[in-house]
């Protein structure tokens, strides 16, 4: 099941630089197929390797969702994670399959979401065919990006790829669906804060105004609520 999904992602992969217009020729097609390749199966020999963050921590966390009933655990402060990557967890809690590869697949998906963030971003600079290919591909196979989800099972991509997102849509046009994107990145892990020189920025240039500042609260506080409702105390999130 695990070559599948690898490939499942590979070749959502592909669909997007498809859509996005980037694979026109055989040539293309091709290269990215072996980059692609190549990316997903680094993902796939670094599954099964534990670290002692995992060992210690994360499968406990979910043994103890998987003992006291699920989502309804989630009232419990159980982990140091943000709560909505607690959810996660949660979910995981309900299967029997590994929840070491479930932890990881959730990392590499947001990999993907952080190639198509570098990609489009790049667009906005240069929008050249083969720039923006080379982002999205090069990203994927950056030896920090491989290790941090797939060998290591950490979630720093979730957070950057939000952030990124988010970053993209202001200097896109869209301010208040790039505060939301942070807002979720903060939601999901606190060093979320680093990005935030760069809103500072795009606050004093005008990109976004200071009066939908409302979003970033709000959106924090709407993906907690779910934890809240079911007697997780507000502080604590």
């Amino acid at each position: 099941i695990e070559i599948l999904v690898m490939g499942a992602f590979a070749a959502f992969c592909l669909f997007l630089l498809r859509r996005e217009g980037l694979l026109r020729d055989g040539m293309s097609v091709s290269f990215a197929a072996a980059a692609l390749l190549l990316a997903f199966a680094l993902r796939y020999f670094a599954l099964p390797y534990e670290t002692l963050d995992y060992q210690n921590f994360l499968t406990r966390w979910v043994d103890h969702f998987r003992r006291s009933g699920g989502f309804s655990a989630l009232r419990d402060p159980v982990g140091n994670y943000n709560v909505p990557y607690l959810y996660f967890l949660a979910a995981f809690s309900y299967t029997d399959y590994s929840d070491l590869y479930l932890i990881k697949y959730l990392s590499i998906a947001f990999d993907v979401l952080l190639a198509w963030a570098v990609m489009k971003l790049c667009s906005l600079v240069n929008g050249k065919r083969l720039a923006r290919l080379w982002a999205f591909l090069g990203t994927l196979l950056l030896p920090t990006v491989v290790l941090n989800g797939s060998l290591w099972g950490q979630c720093d991509s979730i957070y950057v790829a939000l952030a990124l997102t988010a970053i993209y849509c202001a200097l896109s046009g869209r301010p208040r669906l790039s505060l939301l994107f942070m807002a979720l990145s903060f939601s999901f892990k606190l060093q979320a804060v680093f990005f935030m020189p760069v809103f500072f920025v795009l606050f004093v240039s005008g990109r976004i105004r200071w009066r939908d500042i409302w979003i970033v609260p709000g959106t924090y506080l709407l993906s907690v609520l779910p934890a809240v409702l079911l007697g997780r105390p507000l502080l604590s999130t």
